[in-house]
């Protein structure tokens, strides 16, 4: 135990740098940064699965009784060897037991495998999904191979790897724009406030310059005329009305950047917090195949998605940790840029969608 009281006074010290007259709260940077170090650190001597659950715990207790980080920094060694920092430390420490409680700040987990900051098991929200995949169009210029067969893929994915069940998943093959906001509207009265949803839709998309307005084109798309266009305002409408914990759209379509309103990158979300936290703050995120540029019909955004998806062994995966885990490779290996951030005007207040693996 004595090891780790120097790593965490290190740790406090290169979270905060140089302590200022004026005192600031803690930054999701300063969180990530603590947390960050504290597992490079501890994951040698404790294990990486151990050293997480112990450096997230950590964060936090610093954090609830130093709200200000300049205050944080004047920890020292012999403040963290009183009994009650040693406490602190021994709790943050404990592991997993046999019933599957998690003790601590992080103290248990839900049937799900959430972790939650109170000492009762918390089961977390069902997880719904629309898939949609559209290939086969009314006007057969505008046919693509590869959509519709995306769309099922992700289903596969999701129901065989994740906690999403084969009910609660709509899969929706060359549907009509009225068939794609029909089911969106009809979520509204299903989806309940601890639920969770994920949009995907592979297909054409279109940019308006004059409008300043992204679409999807769904299967009766006309070319010439835009009251068959799904657009960006009418998506963002849906997500604001279906009262989820945390909706994550994913779209791989030309132009489907056109769902943020500002490609600049402080619509970002500036670091990966805490799961419980993520969790407990609702969200409305997306993540997309390009910014204001075509793609593709041979998505290399979907080649690279559905494989970390696939391959992923992370209990808690967050959308931030999915899109930063491809997001180089699709560089590498097209033309297109991924976009990731925050759906204005949707509900999001700061937390982020957690792809959760089924138990084995």
């Amino acid at each position: 135990m004595k090891k780790l009281l120097p790593l965490l006074l290190f740790i406090l010290f290169l979270s905060t740098g140089t302590v200022k007259a004026q005192k600031n709260k803690w930054t999701a940077k300063d969180r990530t940064d603590f947390v960050n170090s504290c597992i490079e650190s501890a994951k040698t001597s404790l294990g990486e699965d151990t050293a997480t659950y112990y450096c997230y715990c950590m964060q936090v207790k610093v954090e609830e009784k130093y709200p200000y980080i300049e205050d944080a920094g004047k920890i020292t060694e012999a403040d963290l060897g009183t009994p009650e920092w040693q406490a602190l430390i021994k709790e943050c420490l404990k592991r997993k037991t046999g019933d599957d409680k998690q003790r601590g700040n992080m103290n248990s987990r839900g049937s799900n495998g959430v972790i939650t900051t109170t000492t009762e098991l918390t089961s977390v929200g069902k997880y719904y999904a629309v898939l949609i995949g559209v290939s086969d169009y009314m006007d057969p210029e505008l046919d693509l191979d590869n959509p519709a067969i995306d769309a099922a893929k992700m289903k596969e994915i999701l129901t065989r790897k994740y906690i999403f069940d084969e009910s609660t998943i709509t899969l929706l093959k060359n549907p009509t724009r009225s068939q794609i906001i029909s089911e969106l509207f009809r979520l509204r009265k299903v989806i309940g406030a601890a639920d969770n949803l994920l949009i995907f839709y592979a297909g054409h998309g279109y940019w308006d310059n004059d409008a300043k307005q992204g679409y999807w084109w769904a299967r009766d798309a006309s070319t010439q005329d835009p009251s068959t266009w799904l657009s960006n305002s009418d998506l963002r409408e849906q997500i604001r009305s279906i009262k989820s914990a945390h909706t994550l759209l994913i779209s791989d379509a030309c132009f489907s950047g056109g769902i943020f309103r500002s490609r600049d990158v402080t619509n970002l979300m500036n670091a990966t917090q805490d799961i419980q936290l993520l969790y407990k703050m609702p969200s409305r995120r997306a993540i997309t195949s390009g910014t204001m540029t075509a793609v593709p019909d041979r998505s290399v955004f979907l080649e690279y998605l559905t494989k970390r998806l696939n391959d992923n062994s992370t209990k808690f995966l967050t959308s931030q940790q999915l899109f930063d885990s491809f997001r180089t490779a699709v560089i590498n290996n097209s033309s297109v840029v991924p976009q990731d951030g925050v759906i204005a005007e949707t509900g999001d207040e700061g937390g982020d969608f957690i792809f959760i693996l089924r138990d084995k």
